[in-house]
């Protein structure tokens, strides 16, 4: 009889902070953040983004949009920052400060493309959000960091 081995399908949870600056690739308008980077395919069982501090702007209309490097606004459409206040959980462009149900567009997805954010306008100089997300590999070798 053969020998085979079985290994869980389901990684742990992903946890990266972005902490905004203002620089280029960490809050600077026209720049983008790279909040994963996906290697192969990958299913998503879920993605959640808390704010652990406030976030601010050098100057007024400062949005901020999670994406994928190539669908804009995939999962959340431009968001003022500094709508996006600590103890938030941001799902849309309005976030809510409660606990809630995971919108569709935040689990159960095929992805095979880097999740990024991308800061618009004006830059996004202060704040942090922290992103947690849970999947499993598709293809052989498949990774989310």
């Amino acid at each position: 009889m053969g020998t085979f081995s079985v290994r869980p399908l389901l990684r742990p949870p992903v946890r990266k902070t972005i902490t905004f600056t203002g620089a280029a690739n960490f809050g600077q308008a026209t720049t983008s953040v790279t909040v994963f980077t996906v290697t192969g395919k990958i299913h998503v069982v879920s993605l959640e983004i808390y704010c652990t501090v406030n976030l601010g702007e050098a100057a007024p209309t400062a949005t901020v949009t999670l994406a994928t490097a190539t669908q804009a606004a995939f999962f959340i459409a431009a968001t003022n920052s500094v709508d996006i206040d600590a103890g938030d959980v941001w799902t849309a462009a309005g976030p809510t400060t409660r606990s809630l149900a995971l919108p569709a567009g935040f689990k159960d997805i095929s992805l095979n493309d880097n999740i990024i954010m991308a800061c618009a306008a004006q830059d996004t100089n202060a704040g942090a959000l922290e992103f947690t997300l849970v999947y499993f590999p598709i293809s052989i070798g498949a990774l989310a960091i």
